[in-house]
């Protein structure tokens, strides 16, 4: 009896999801190719959408990119649009870009941006991971289209998570494992 309700709270804790309608937004930058000359920083990306932008750079090289993280949190396939990628600025057409979404080692190809139109101001484009048959992503990688020459790439202001989950710390799993195995204890003695 006291495991089932122990171990009914902890899976309680474990899936915590945060109240409907809250985002979670980029916190770290884990790559990045150059910024163009006059870019603040790579990590204008990150948290919610703001006035500040970067743009990562596309040269002969390669194509423009950025991973994001978002600390202890993952996308998780759920209804609709699972990462939101917030655009402002000025549009010219290279600047469109793909989404991979993935865990470091491996991503898969989320979608294409097509060509924005900015003269609404601040856009964003939803991509869903149930689109490519992925259910949770810890990272999300933005790629410019325009690889093989020099172009700015795309104005990105924000990466948002609307559908998420806690990622599981090493600490809270010892700590469940911990717990059972002392409660099994007790309930042999």
């Amino acid at each position: 009896m006291i495991i089932g309700r122990v171990l009914v709270s902890f899976i309680a804790i474990f899936l915590w999801t945060v109240e409907a309608g809250a985002s979670v937004f980029a916190q770290s930058v884990e790559s990045f190719s150059a910024l163009p000359p006059g870019i603040a920083s790579e990590e204008d990306v990150l948290f919610a959408p703001d006035t500040l932008i970067a743009d990562f750079a596309s040269t002969a090289a390669g194509p423009g990119f950025v991973t994001v993280a978002f600390g202890s949190w993952k996308a998780i396939d759920g209804p609709g649009n699972d990462v939101i990628v917030h655009l402002f600025g000025d549009w010219d057409p290279p600047e469109s870009f793909f989404v991979d979404a993935g865990d470091g080692a491996t991503f898969e190809r989320l979608g294409y941006s097509g060509i924005p139109d900015y003269s609404k101001g601040a856009i964003g484009f939803g991509f869903d991971l149930a689109d490519v048959g992925v259910s949770e992503a810890r990272l999300i990688r933005i790629v410019n289209e325009a690889g093989g020459f020099d172009h700015e790439g795309p104005d990105i202001n924000a990466i948002e998570l609307v559908n998420y989950a806690p990622i599981p710390e090493p600490s809270t799993i010892l700590l469940l494992a911990g717990s059972l195995a002392f409660l099994g204890v007790q309930r042999r003695s």
